[in-house]
């Protein structure tokens, strides 16, 4: 067992960002930091809302589509 990373790039309509990810094989979705959704100007996607359980509560985020590449290839979530 080990650690694999990824270089990829985010996409949003002000920006673009590379990044270096951490590959977790069992997520089921991709995090960034409200600066970054705000500086890359993500769209949000409506009436789509995560249900997350923290030790502190029960958030309710929105969804935002982001388009980007990992290791070159293209994807969108």
């Amino acid at each position: 067992m080990g650690i694999t990373y990824a270089r990829g790039s985010i996409a949003g309509k002000a920006d673009m960002r590379e990044y270096i990810f951490l590959v977790d094989t069992g997520a089921t979705w991709l995090s960034l930091p409200p600066e970054t959704i705000t500086e890359l100007e993500l769209d949000v996607i409506p009436d789509q809302v995560a249900v997350i359980t923290t030790p502190t509560g029960i958030l309710h985020l929105p969804f935002y589509n982001a388009n980007g590449t990992l290791e070159g290839v293209a994807f969108e979530c």
